[in-house]
């Protein structure tokens, strides 16, 4: 039969394919369409990626206002000017996503990694 930590394992595999998928679908409908947008109008795109974080940087855009300039990959207020609602909606689905895999991962080491 199944024991707590196989449903677990089952669920988590779940939850980290929906990050994936939402990590993918927001860089192609969200990502790419914005900075086609914002080189169109002169503005600035990242000059350096590492690991997706470009990505990461224009979904915490749509959520947050990022005061800090040095804190900042990408230009804020032009991310902000081109979005459209449905942009910020798949930003908050992504970083929530990316939340409740985090979530998944430290319960996991907490609770039912047996090293």
């Amino acid at each position: 039969m199944f024991e707590y930590k196989d449903l677990f394992v089952i669920i988590s595999v779940l939850v980290m394919i929906n990050f994936g998928v939402s990590l993918l679908i927001f860089a192609q409908l969200t990502v790419h369409p914005l900075e086609k947008k914002i080189k169109s109008s002169g503005g600035e795109l990242p000059k350096w990626d590492n690991m997706g974080i470009r990505i990461s940087s224009y979904a915490l855009s749509l959520m947050f206002s990022i005061k800090a300039k040095s804190a900042q990959m990408v230009d804020e207020d032009s991310v902000r000017k081109f979005a459209t609602k449905n942009d910020r909606i798949r930003a908050i689905y992504t970083i929530a996503s990316l939340a409740i895999f985090l979530l998944f991962a430290i319960f996991y080491s907490l609770f039912f990694d047996e090293n």
